[in-house]
């Protein structure tokens, strides 16, 4: 049976809500959109059943995937692990000290424990299976680029290896089965337990061919709450950016690979923020192994992890001012601004400008 997504007037969230528990019918309350998750076999029903005068709008809710990442044919024993991050100049020495780490949320398939990675106790589990563990492995590789780093062991570290922001403790919002697929509702529950959760920046790596209501509306919460979101662009080399990367209150990233091109895979339009290394990343993967893959997935990790150092700097920083500090320290590359943005971020120039 169908699942819609009933957008309801502001004043009888409550009173359909008690409706449905006096009919005993099964529904997920969205409070922070003001709406009612539920199935129905038309959704002309819903008005039927909660009332015509207290519905505004009934969405389908839809499947949304992550990123189509792809995994690459080089040897690993080729590729320098670290080159993504000398790129954007995040190296240990420039981290700032005595930080406050901001609370980050990765919504993804889960992160999988792993002896490179600190996480937060914050975790839930919004997916259709059990637990909060990484069975994907899309959602721990994401978090080894943002936050990944080597543990030490009779003074030898085990595999030279950190993110941007080491040792960030990452909070796991699983959203995505093992088969990388969630839905609209799902998405909405996790971005509602961001916002109850005071989250400061999010890392979103899914994507949507088309517009969602719904979808829009819960990012718009957070982002009235001052809430910063990343998104990537999307995999498919084709102008005109996914969804939710599309939208004004996300920053949205593409990828380059290591000669400073952007990827060809890579999403653009006049709505991309910027780009960062995405091809051939070597992170953290599940059973504590380390796997590369290449995506705008990874390049916007790189981001999620420069903005949490801003944010540990200056821990009050708006989209805005997110926005203009890109636009004044980004290198820009010999290529169409569509297809880059403000340009390639440098981290180098970021602190530099924050400690001013």
């Amino acid at each position: 049976m169908p699942q819609y997504i009933a957008k309801l007037k502001e004043d009888s969230f409550q009173h359909c809500s008690a409706l449905l528990d006096q009919k005993g019918i099964d529904y997920l309350p969205l409070q922070h959109i003001h709406a009612l998750c539920l199935n129905a076999s038309r959704q002309w029903d819903l008005f039927e059943l909660l009332g015509a005068e207290h519905v505004l709008r009934i969405d389908r809710d839809v499947m949304v995937s992550l990123i189509n990442d792809g995994k690459t044919n080089v040897i690993q024993q080729t590729v320098d692990r670290q080159w993504a991050l000398q790129r954007i100049g995040a190296f240990i020495r420039r981290i700032p000290k005595r930080y406050a780490p901001p609370k980050v949320a990765v919504i993804d398939s889960g992160i999988k424990a792993h002896p490179y990675l600190r996480l937060a106790k914050k975790r839930v589990n919004f997916s259709d299976e059990k637990g909060t563990t990484d069975r994907h492995g899309h959602g721990t590789h994401l978090a080894g680029i943002i936050a990944g780093y080597s543990p030490v062991r009779h003074n030898k570290q085990l595999n030279p290896f950190h993110g941007v922001f080491p040792r960030l403790p990452l909070c796991n919002v699983k959203a995505f089965n093992k088969t990388g697929t969630s839905t609209v509702s799902r998405i909405i529950r996790a971005l509602g337990w961001c916002i109850d959760e005071n989250i400061r920046l999010v890392n979103m790596s899914f994507d949507l061919d088309q517009h969602h209501p719904a979808l829009y509306e819960a990012i718009q919460a957070c982002a009235d709450r001052g809430i910063l979101m990343t998104a990537a662009s999307g995999n498919d080399g084709r102008p005109g950016l996914k969804y939710p990367a599309r939208y004004r209150e996300v920053i949205a990233v593409g990828s380059i690979n290591q000669e400073n091109q952007v990827s060809n895979f890579s999403q653009f339009g006049t709505d991309l923020d910027v780009v960062a290394p995405g091809e051939n990343i070597y992170s953290t993967w599940r059973d504590g192994r380390f796997k590369i893959l290449s995506g705008t997935s990874m390049a916007c990790a790189h981001v999620t992890g420069t903005l949490a150092l801003m944010l540990g700097l200056k821990p009050n920083l708006t989209l805005a001012e997110c926005r203009q500090i890109f636009s004044d320290t980004c290198e820009r590359l010999p290529t169409s601004l569509l297809l880059q943005g403000n340009g390639l971020i440098n981290l180098r120039k970021i602190v530099q400008q924050l400690r001013e």
